[in-house]
């Protein structure tokens, strides 16, 4: 007679379940947005302020070309993850290398990826950027996509990569015209490495760093 009873019971306990289980992800998925919004409120902010600073601060770019480099630093750099960006550009050599190695390399990539953004940004300091809906692609991955138009020569596509880390998001990887930043760098870097070895790589990057700052 007590079969029913807990056949009730267990049925009562499982209805509770599906109905907190649907307002969590009820919840989930109204919080969703929101947060992708924060990814597109960083790269577009980002990059608003950075422009207006590189278009306000041309003579002193004029006379020094590093200074373009020191305002990529100033607003892009806290937004960039570095190591998640380090660790994907080299690979398997990532685990290979030592602390130093990876320490150095760090250090040196970050000065290239700064100083590339900082050449493009200050031939370009009028630059117009349209912002499209920004999209996840992965759980906790963002892609901000955006279009640079140019007169004749139809857009180009900009997409940053993001992901989600303790609530804060950061940029690791920037295609351009379907074409990643850091592909391009992995597939560069690894033919160095296993060539010539991780510390020729870190050789050439710390020399190509020194050139382009002189």
């Amino acid at each position: 007679m007590r079969r029913p009873d807990r056949c009730a019971r267990v049925l009562y306990a499982a209805c509770l379940f599906m109905i907190s289980l649907s307002c969590a992800n009820l919840a989930l998925a109204q919080a969703k947005p929101a947060d992708l919004d924060k990814a597109l409120v960083l790269v577009r902010s980002t990059t608003t302020n950075l422009l207006a600073a590189v278009s306000t601060q041309q003579a002193a770019i004029a006379a020094d070309p590093n200074h373009a480099l020191r305002l990529v630093i100033e607003h892009v750099g806290p937004h960039i993850d570095i190591v998640r960006s380090a660790k994907r550009v080299l690979g398997r050599h990532w685990r290979g290398a030592t602390a130093a190695q990876r320490e150095r390399f760090i250090a040196e990539f970050r000065v290239m990826l700064m100083r590339t953004y900082a050449t493009a940004i200050a031939e370009n300091p009028q630059v117009l950027v349209e912002y499209l809906p920004v999209r996840a692609r992965r759980k906790y991955e963002a892609i901000v996509e955006t279009n640079i138009p140019r007169s004749g020569d139809g857009n180009i596509a900009v997409h940053y990569r993001l992901h989600n880390r303790d609530g804060e998001w950061k940029i690791f990887d920037v295609t351009i015209a379907g074409i990643s930043l850091l592909v391009t760098y992995k597939a560069s870097f690894d033919q160095i490495v296993r060539r010539e070895g991780i510390d020729a790589l870190l050789d050439a990057l710390a020399a190509k760093n020194k050139s382009n700052s002189s």
